[in-house]
């Protein structure tokens, strides 16, 4: 008898905890480090003009890209879990061709540019950074 109001008092409770639910990302401060050129009269180090600091950011349509890509979000699912939902930018791909020996090579690219450049064939053994593996 005790036992059915205890029951129905933690149902709400495990209902709850089996939708994973969204953790809004801490406001992380934008820092911007100090950038300096050299003189290339005196060879002095100095802050860039106007001019020198645009030519050294560029804002290019990939950057301007990267740069409204969305932040990761942490999800917490049942039981407690936690995981991190990452962008585009992190993504691995691993591409298969079938060389002229019928023989198939397989490569792991980072970001899907580098992905369509394996499939086209402009991949070199070498040119791309090899994929690490964690345990």
């Amino acid at each position: 008898m005790c036992c059915l109001p205890l029951a129905a008092l933690a149902l709400p409770a495990f209902a709850q905890q089996a939708e994973p639910r969204q953790v809004e990302p801490k406001q992380v401060e934008s820092r911007q480090g100090m950038v300096v050129v050299r003189d290339a009269d005196t060879g002095e180090l100095r802050a860039p003009t106007p001019d020198e600091a645009r030519a050294l950011h560029p804002r290019t349509n990939a950057s301007a890209a990267g740069a409204a890509a969305p932040a990761p979000k942490l999800v917490t699912g049942p039981g407690g879990r936690r995981s991190v939902q990452l962008g585009e930018r992190h993504m691995v791909y691993s591409v298969v061709t079938r060389g002229a020996d019928g023989k198939l090579d397989e490569q792991c690219v980072h970001g899907a540019h580098a992905a369509e450049h394996a499939l086209k064939g402009a991949h070199k053994h070498g040119t791309t950074k090899p994929e690490e593996h964690h345990q």
